[in-house]
């Protein structure tokens, strides 16, 4: 009976994705991730504007 418990709960135990990745330049969320606790995650989405915004910020 006990183990039957433990597979049930590790069935619908679903990890969270309490962690964002926001674009830097135009603050789009571009993904989740599976985290511990909340945490936002800062990078360059796809778009073009952006990626050019960041191609002049190491200039």
């Amino acid at each position: 009976m006990r183990s039957q418990v433990h597979e049930l709960i590790h069935v619908s135990v679903q990890p969270n994705d309490l962690g964002t990745i926001i674009c830097r330049h135009c603050n789009s969320i571009i993904d989740t991730l599976p985290t511990n606790g909340v945490k936002i995650k800062y990078m360059v989405c796809d778009r073009e504007s952006c990626r050019k915004q960041e191609g002049s910020a190491s200039v």
